[in-house]
């Protein structure tokens, strides 16, 4: 296999507001029939190896200047290298950026990476699929700097704190509704990794090197309990997870740089990359009917 076949350089002076832990929200609400629990699997829909010399313009955007939401909202220039060549090389800023968007939407399924991320204060990766209007994201991974116990941004820290995150707006006031979970892995810059989300109409599913971190679930009854479709009851009243995404998305790979005290410093080393081996979706499909099981928002209401 080849390892380094795509690598994005994504280095850019990007204000960085990082979002506090927090529960999920949930609204109490009672099962009306009829409830459909479709046998599925996923079958391969979309993947790229990177093996070519320039980036595939008929899967793939590569974005320059986007203005999406307060967190990305300057003006980008990216440099993108393909095996040995650079894909493109942007006007001059301190710092250049990257970030590649399919230009198809998906639904409900499987999306991965395997990628090696860089190491330093101040980069901030990300693998993560995004709808809107307004927020409709989830975060497969996202790293930035991580404060310590003294409140220092201790190396040993960095590329270690595997966060993951979903938004929803709700509420439609345009703001981010989120619940962010963390944990402190290996290092994830010393060897590439596979780092896996699962998306169902109940449930989301975030694994590392095919290990489960993290569940998440559109209902709940009682304080632990988790349930799936096939586990739910008409007439019974459950929580249900507010924050929890109804659009198709799309996918999306990048390499920020932070700023003001979250900046590099003379230790970042430059110039660095996230390198992707490959990136891969695969459809939930009805294994009765064969066809792909489709994003509906009513899921969300009572």
């Amino acid at each position: 296999m080849r390892y380094l076949k795509y690598g994005l350089v994504f280095l850019f002076l990007l204000p960085i507001v990082l979002l506090a832990q927090r529960p999920c929200d949930r609204q109490r609400v009672e099962i009306q029939g009829p409830l459909k629990c479709p046998s599925y699997t996923f079958e391969p829909t979309f993947r790229d190896d990177f093996e070519g010399k320039s980036l595939d313009t008929s899967k793939w955007e590569a974005v320059e200047g986007v203005v999406r939401d307060p967190y990305h909202s300057i003006r980008r220039a990216y440099a993108i290298w393909m095996g040995d060549g650079m894909q493109k090389f942007a006007e001059p800023f301190e710092y250049t950026s990257a970030e590649i968007d399919t230009k198809a939407k998906f639904g409900y399924g499987k999306y991965e990476i395997r990628c090696k991320l860089p190491k330093g204060q101040g980069f901030f990766p990300a693998f993560w699929t995004f709808g809107g209007p307004g927020w409709n994201e989830i975060d497969v991974f996202e790293f930035w700097n991580e404060k310590g116990i003294t409140g220092n941004k201790p190396e040993r820290l960095l590329s270690r704190k595997h966060k993951m995150n979903v938004h929803f707006d709700y509420d439609g006031d345009g703001k981010s509704n989120n619940c962010p979970t963390k944990y402190k892995g290996p290092d994830f810059s010393e060897d590439f990794h596979v780092f896996t989300l699962i998306w169902t109409p109940y449930r989301l599913e975030w694994y590392m090197d095919g290990k489960l971190k993290r569940a998440s679930n559109l209902y709940q009854k009682g304080r632990r309990s988790r349930l799936d479709c096939k586990d739910l009851k008409l007439d019974q009243k459950y929580k249900r997870n507010k924050i929890f995404p109804i659009q198709n998305m799309r996918i999306i790979a990048n390499l920020a740089i932070q700023s003001g005290e979250n900046a590099p410093n003379d230790r970042t080393p430059l110039p660095s990359a996230l390198i992707i081996d490959y990136i891969s979706y695969e459809a939930m499909v009805d294994k009765t009917s064969k066809r792909i099981i489709p994003v509906k928002g009513q899921q969300q209401k009572p």
